[in-house]
């Protein structure tokens, strides 16, 4: 008889099979992360290269009107 704690050749192989499907999961972003911080990948096209008008914060702010409110 078994003891209830041995894992079995079996139970090693679906767990390795399980870890080899996941791998490219886990992988795959972190790679592309770290290939495109250091400049291996990147956007190349000229309009990504120029600047876009409207793009980032707005900093100045609309001169404040006041209502029409009769109070």
């Amino acid at each position: 008889m078994q003891h209830p704690l041995q894992i079995t050749k079996q139970e090693i192989l679906n767990r390795k099979g399980k870890f080899y499907l996941l791998l490219p999961i886990i992988v795959v972003p972190f790679l592309s992360l770290l290939l495109w911080s250091i400049g291996i990948i990147n956007n190349t096209t000229t309009t990504a290269n120029q600047p876009v008008a409207g793009k980032g914060l707005n900093l100045s702010l609309p001169e404040a009107k006041p209502t029409d409110d009769s109070n």
